[in-house]
């Protein structure tokens, strides 16, 4: 299954290297992933499916959204990770939108960790810095804190968020990654 596993990620990246020279191919190859992961039956085989279709870097999904409907918490981080490396609007709000449900801080984390390597709208990096404040699972914090970190330059309010964190903030290793952006 290992070897599968690895073949199908690479298929993946051939996708992505064909998708300028053999645009055809590589939508062929992005249809086959998306109809071999509605077949799948097991957890590993539709997350190394989600996972190759991460790496072929399609543009864009009709429904963003139902590649995070699993009962699977690592199908549902595979999807995080799909959803993150497409990184357009539809996307990243159902990312944002997802999270606030997600019951698992791992994968919520990973949401944070992902978005903070996307191209996020002032918008949504105001509502981040807002749920923050809110948030009391202190590693999604910790992941929300290095987001915000990371964005800084993009948005005024995100140093007030960081401070106001900086001032109710009891987590050590949360507290010294806030100092590290202030």
């Amino acid at each position: 299954f290992e070897l599968a596993s690895v073949a199908t990620l690479a298929l993946g990246s051939i996708a992505k290297n064909m998708s300028q020279k053999e645009p055809l191919i590589h939508e062929e190859i992005i249809t086959h992933l998306n109809q071999k992961i509605e077949e799948s039956t097991t957890t590993e085989a539709k997350r190394s499916l989600i996972l190759s279709l991460a790496n072929a870097k399609p543009e864009s999904l009709d429904k963003p959204e139902s590649y995070l409907q699993s009962d699977e918490n690592r199908v549902r981080e595979a999807g995080v990770v799909l959803l993150s490396n497409i990184g357009d609007k539809a996307s990243v709000d159902a990312l944002l939108s997802f999270q606030k449900s997600e019951p698992d801080s791992i994968v919520r984390s990973e949401v944070f960790h992902r978005l903070a390597r996307t191209n996020l709208s002032s918008e949504q990096i105001g509502d981040i810095s807002r749920d923050s404040l809110v948030e009391k699972d202190t590693k999604v914090r910790y992941t929300m804190i290095e987001l915000l970190g990371m964005n800084t330059d993009k948005n005024a309010v995100i140093r007030s968020t960081l401070k106001l964190l900086k001032s109710q903030e009891t987590n050590k290793e949360n507290f010294k990654k806030i100092l590290q952006y202030l």
